[in-house]
């Protein structure tokens, strides 16, 4: 039952995704959420989709970059 429920918000993010305008809001809330409660390849997933999708936003990077190193280390960063 627990996991319905993870399925769920990853669904009603995905819709709020279509035609959102602010995606980087979205998309790093997404990514946070996954972090906290999902799967840890889907948050990196995620944090990768929003530098292909919020074009020109260096901090998306930074954040991303930070979270690789975090969890993956140097050499996987790299």
């Amino acid at each position: 039952m627990g996991g319905s429920k993870i399925e769920r918000i990853r669904h009603l993010f995905k819709e709020c995704l279509k035609d959102c305008t602010k995606k980087e809001i979205f998309l790093l809330i997404f990514a946070d959420y996954e972090e906290n409660f999902g799967l840890l390849s889907h948050a990196m997933d995620i944090y990768d989709r929003a530098t292909r999708e919020v074009p020109n936003q260096m901090h998306i990077w930074n954040i991303y970059l930070s979270k690789a190193m975090n969890y993956y280390g140097v050499v996987r960063c790299r």
